[in-house]
Parts: C-alpha cells; sequence; structure tokens
C-alpha cells in the first residue's frame, strides 16, 4: 500500500493548509443549518481532508486521524452528506475518547 498524494499532517497543526469551514459556509436562516457559500472549495476541502485521513491510516496513526475525521464529518455535513458526516464524526469522537482528548481541534 503507497501513502497518499498529500502533504503529511503536522503533530503541531494535522489540518495545516485545509481551509477554516466557517469561511465556506453560512447558517441558513430560514432552517438553522450550515449551507455551502462556495461549494467547488467545500468539495475541494473534502477531496484534502479525506487524503490527510488516508494518510494517518497508512501510517497507523490513529491519533493522526482525529482531526481530520472531525474536519471531514462537519464538511461533509455542510455539503448534505449526511450519513458520511455522521460516520466520520462518530469515528472523530470514539478516537477522542480512546486519546484521552477532550475535544479535536475544530475549523468550524
Amino acid at each position: 500500500m503507497t501513502i497518499p498524494s498529500v502533504a503529511a499532517p503536522t503533530f503541531d497543526d494535522p489540518l495545516a493548509g485545509l481551509p477554516d469551514l466557517t469561511s465556506l459556509s453560512r447558517t441558513d436562516e430560514r432552517t438553522l443549518r450550515q449551507v455551502p457559500t462556495d461549494r467547488e472549495r467545500l468539495v475541494r476541502a473534502v477531496r484534502d481532508a479525506t487524503r490527510r485521513l488516508e494518510w494517518a491510516r497508512v501510517a497507523g496513526d490513529a491519533t493522526g486521524e482525529l482531526a481530520p475525521s472531525g474536519y471531514l464529518g462537519n464538511a461533509l455535513r455542510i455539503v448534505g452528506r449526511t450519513a458520511e458526516a455522521i460516520a466520520h464524526l462518530t469515528r472523530a469522537v470514539a478516537l477522542a475518547g480512546r486519546s484521552g482528548s477532550r475535544a479535536p481541534k475544530s475549523r468550524t
């Protein structure tokens, strides 16, 4: 298995280079749901976060999966891919519990 082509996450900031999701979305006043303002950039963010997550998995770094899993879950939620979002967010909560982390660092 080869490591996916993506910049390796760093210990200091495993989300380095990924955009802040709040800059790519807004709250719909009617539904109170976070909706995309730049769908194309959000789709790229999903792709890049997926690569980060794959990199951590290939490297066998369960701790390194935490932040990308949470980020990916939130990005997928915003683009409306709810089932996938729930799966990633559930994984992030499980990883946080195992690592003793109180909460993953977020960019949402």
